[in-house]
């Protein structure tokens, strides 16, 4: 019978592998109520705000939210976020929740016109919150401004 052996580095990839996958599984099912915050200062009114699940950090490689306090034309203030999601957890409503959860949590968000990477993708959360109850929208000239009521 023949022995395998492997090297530090496959263990290293296939433990990694493992996390990732539990993060996924984890990830696709949860609850908004169990999703959470924890906010890095990036610079002046500007972090990057780390997804907290069921008390696990969700690593930034599986979802990445930025948020930034912009001040509308009309002198509201409100967040600008921008949101990547790993490819693996695309489709899932992860973004959605936590989007969900955003607005619950600091009261307004926006997607602003200028900075959107994935129109597809942003305009399905701004139909979904624009339907969810508890949260109302309105329609300015640097983007839709999402607010919990």
């Amino acid at each position: 019978m023949k022995k395998f052996i492997l090297k530090e580095t496959q263990i290293k990839v296939l433990v990694e592998n493992e996390l990732h996958q539990k993060y996924i599984d984890l990830l696709k099912n949860v609850n908004i109520n169990n999703i959470e915050f924890i906010n890095k200062a990036m610079g002046e009114d500007r972090y990057q705000v780390q997804v907290v699940i069921n008390n696990y950090e969700i690593p930034s490689s599986l979802v990445y939210l930025e948020a930034q306090e912009w001040e509308l034309t009309s002198g509201e203030s409100t967040w600008i976020v921008d949101i990547k999601i790993d490819e693996s957890l695309r489709g899932t409503g992860l973004a959605y929740k936590v989007c969900v959860k955003f607005i619950q949590i600091y009261g307004t968000l926006m997607f602003h016109k200028e900075a959107i990477h994935n129109p597809k993708a942003i305009g399905l959360i701004q139909d979904k919150l624009s339907n969810t109850n508890g949260i109302s929208s309105q329609d300015t000239e640097d983007g839709i401004v999402f607010y919990s009521l």
